[in-house]
């Protein structure tokens, strides 16, 4: 299903724009030109697309103060390390947790380059013999989980700031934001493990050999049964994995992947709305946020 989708991206007429953001830059100091990320813009349905980012960056959505809980999520959009389908993934997400009384911070990892003057050329290209090409985005595992732990380290160190609590920062990722979101489920670094981690369709077979910690965060996994890369079963042995280590971890697999994430439902048919309702329960906060 995902793959017909991604297929279909390719061939849509897009054209590039530009969006103003307010941005943290992780590396410090403000990068130049485009470093950040080039933006697409498909004129049908108004979305953009990230691609190129070189230098990453969050984007900061904070909460009403009467509905501030003190919890935070970083959110990773996906798009095979090569791009960012930032307003699905990432725009309405962090909407949807803000209004929830989270600060949320979307992460714009480093991704695989791409040609800039004809981008979507080039991953078309590249997207013709899908073995390869998943070999060639799990290039683009470690600079990304890098980046996803810079984001962490940031943000409980800057805790103060935004009034939540270091203790209570998850992190939520889809499909290579998903892989990027275990990346730090897994890291031996105590300090950056995240209060949650939510892993929704994740390219989980890249930490295969990976141990689960003893400090490892309560972990929530979701896919679909029609994933065309078989992401479900990945996603099987490693809520396997979790509950080996007697670590709190909770899955659900879909049928169809349109129920896990049917992005022109109304959002109260979509079951990711389910999932991200479940995702407080982690945190304590389920009886603190209303019109859940």
């Amino acid at each position: 299903m995902r793959l017909i989708t991604f297929m279909a991206f390719l061939i849509m007429g897009i054209q590039q724009a530009s969006i103003a953001q307010e941005i943290i830059h992780l590396n410090g100091g403000k990068p130049s030109g485009t470093e950040t990320g080039q933006i697409l813009l498909d004129q049908k349905t108004g979305l953009h697309t990230v691609y190129n980012v070189k230098k990453p960056t969050l984007t900061v959505y904070t909460s009403e103060a009467s509905k501030a809980n003190g919890s935070a999520v970083i959110i990773c959009p996906g798009g095979a390390f090569h791009i960012l389908d930032i307003d699905n993934e990432g725009t309405k997400v962090a909407e949807w947790f803000a209004s929830r009384g989270f600060t949320a911070f979307i992460l714009k990892y480093r991704l695989l380059p791409l040609d800039p003057k004809n981008p979507l050329g080039d991953i078309g290209e590249k997207a013709k013999d899908m073995d390869k090409f998943l070999v060639l985005a799990s290039t683009g595992v470690p600079q990304a989980v890098k980046d996803g732990k810079s984001a962490m380290r940031y943000i409980k160190s800057n805790a103060a700031k935004w009034k939540i609590a270091p203790s209570k920062v998850g992190i939520i990722g889809f499909s290579a934001g998903g892989t990027l979101s275990l990346g730090l489920a897994y890291a031996s670094e105590k300090e950056i493990t995240p209060a949650f981690t939510a892993s929704i369709y994740p390219f989980a077979t890249e930490f295969e050999s990976a141990k689960v910690t003893p400090h490892a965060p309560p972990l929530f996994i979701a896919a679909a049964e029609d994933d065309d890369f078989n992401f479900d079963m990945s996603c099987l042995n490693l809520y396997k994995k979790w509950k080996a280590a007697e670590k709190s971890v909770e899955m659900h697999i879909f049928q169809r992947e349109t129920w896990l994430w049917n992005k022109k439902a109304k959002p109260s048919c979509r079951s990711v709305d389910c999932i991200f309702r479940e995702l407080v329960i982690p945190l304590g906060l389920h009886e603190k946020i209303t019109q859940l």
